[in-house]
């Protein structure tokens, strides 16, 4: 009697999370196109996708959710981990979007823009600590029982100056008050320096926009810009009509 054995690999898993709130984004009304076509990846809940058995060759991923705009973006597997390929996919709430909080707009145009960013400096309850080398570990001081809990995402420090921020990635969560860094921050930063989650935008054609949920009047948000050499950091509010004003002169630094 011959045994038959199936194997199954994971060639992609694509996470699904709002970008102003750092959340899955858990609607079924979701299509994932692989070079233009429609592709049917299994859902396993928590906004993750899975493609199992499909090739690891580089395509373009183009995402369409209800409420959220497209979204599209290269997939290159020599920069995904090779035991479990995952790709995070931050999505911007659209204008038409009905449920939940409101959302403020910051746009413009600049042919050299490559990307944008923007953290709320006002809402976060997280500090650094310390930083060590010998295993890429991470300590900070929580003030109300927060905790960063999502790993394999993006979270900001803000620099001595307060006028930008430095750009760490967590890869894994080691306790309530630890976590693993992809990459050592710079040194010099400040202890008790804010940390605050990463909110991203979109660029396309030399248009940038960045979207945040509509929340406490006044709120402080770093916006950064970011090009092929260099990035720039404003601080901006919105007003009471949402639209956004600058209140501290760009800040630029060369990489």
């Amino acid at each position: 009697m011959s045994i038959s054995v199936i194997r199954a690999r994971l060639d992609l898993l694509v996470s699904l999370l709002d970008t102003t709130t750092g959340q899955p984004v858990n609607t079924l009304d979701v299509r994932i196109y692989r070079n233009g076509e429609l592709t049917r990846p299994a859902s396993r809940g928590g906004g993750n996708y899975v493609f199992i058995n499909t090739d690891r060759e580089d395509f373009l991923m183009r995402v369409e959710v209800r409420g959220y705009e497209v979204c599209e973006l290269p997939i290159k597997y020599a920069e995904l981990d090779e035991r479990v390929p995952q790709c995070l996919l931050f999505l911007m709430p659209s204008e038409s979007k009905k449920s939940g909080m409101p959302v403020m707009d910051y746009s413009g145009e600049d042919p050299t823009i490559t990307a944008i960013e923007a953290i709320n400096i006002d809402t976060t309850n997280i500090s650094f600590a310390s930083f060590t080398k010998r295993d890429n570990s991470m300590d900070f001081f929580s003030q109300a029982r927060t905790s960063l809990t999502f790993d394999n995402q993006y979270y900001a420090i803000l620099k001595p100056d307060r006028k930008g921020y430095v750009k760490v990635r967590i890869t894994e969560v080691l306790s309530t008050q630890k976590v693993r860094l992809e990459d050592a921050p710079p040194e010099g930063l400040d202890k008790n320096a804010p940390i605050a989650r990463i909110i991203f935008g979109q660029v396309k054609d030399g248009h940038y926009i960045i979207r945040v949920r509509a929340g406490r009047p006044n709120d402080r948000y770093i916006i950064c810009k970011r090009y092929d050499d260099h990035e720039e950091f404003e601080m901006i509010v919105f007003e009471d009509d949402g639209k956004p004003v600058i209140v501290q002169e760009s800040a630029e630094e060369s990489e």
